[in-house]
């Protein structure tokens, strides 16, 4: 992408490639996406440019991620393990047991 003209098609290619060819996550494409937006809005707001193009290209969607918990025996099974091979078995039960997030 040309830094002198930045148009919303320019900005849409860059992530179009870079998700088509995976070369950064759908969360790195986000942050690519605030920091030229971020960037091209200062441009703006200082009268470099009149209009910044990426406030009109649609930000990247990520797909979130399925999470596993771990059920109550799972718990159980960690913290008995732990208890007797682990010097941070006060830690893990702490944040087991006082609401991690999940």
């Amino acid at each position: 992408m040309e830094l002198t003209q930045p148009t919303p098609m320019a900005i849409q290619k860059l992530y179009n490639q870079l998700t088509k060819g995976k070369v950064l996550s759908e969360e790195n494409i986000q942050k690519v996406h605030t920091l030229i937006n971020d960037s091209l809005k200062k441009a703006e707001r200082w009268g470099i440019i009149f209009k910044n193009p990426a406030s009109l290209v649609d930000r990247p969607k990520a797909e979130k991620k399925e999470i596993k918990v771990w059920d109550v025996k799972e718990v159980q099974t960690f913290l008995k393990h732990a208890q007797s091979h682990s010097r941070y078995y006060i830690a893990f039960l702490l944040a087991l047991t006082t609401g991690m997030r999940q």
